[in-house]
């Protein structure tokens, strides 16, 4: 049986990883820009006859620059990608909804990073 949240992120990794470098734990010294796979929550909202899980997942992009142009450009890449629809092996794609998108500045020693954190609401049905 496939688990729900295991086939979404192999597919969701697979989806994003064609433009830039995905991980979900950052090998030391990586260069950016990269993307990460973040946190997720997991809930249940079954019917009479379907179980459904809904998940709230977290998608970091991670860039260094003068300005936030590279991080927006990666934060429009990774909406585009996942608002379109995809296949997830063994479960129906509902919905799948931008619930958040937010650009932070950090401050380094050797540069400016820009962080982007984007989360979804992925519904998927069994």
């Amino acid at each position: 049986m496939a688990i729900a949240s295991l086939e979404l992120q192999k597919t969701v990794f697979a989806l994003l990883s064609e433009n830039y470098p995905v991980y979900e734990v950052v090998p030391p010294n990586t260069p950016m820009p990269y993307i990460t796979i973040g946190e997720e929550i997991l809930t249940t909202s079954n019917t009479k006859t379907h179980m459904r899980t809904v998940h709230n997942i977290t998608i970091h992009t991670w860039s260094k620059g003068k300005s936030s142009a590279t991080s927006k450009i990666m934060n429009d890449y990774v909406v585009q990608t996942l608002l379109k629809g995809f296949l997830v092996n063994g479960f129906y794609l509902d919905k799948i909804t931008l619930e958040m998108l937010t650009t932070f500045k950090e401050e380094a020693t050797d540069g400016t990073i820009f962080h982007g954190v984007l989360q979804f609401e992925i519904i998927l049905t069994n």
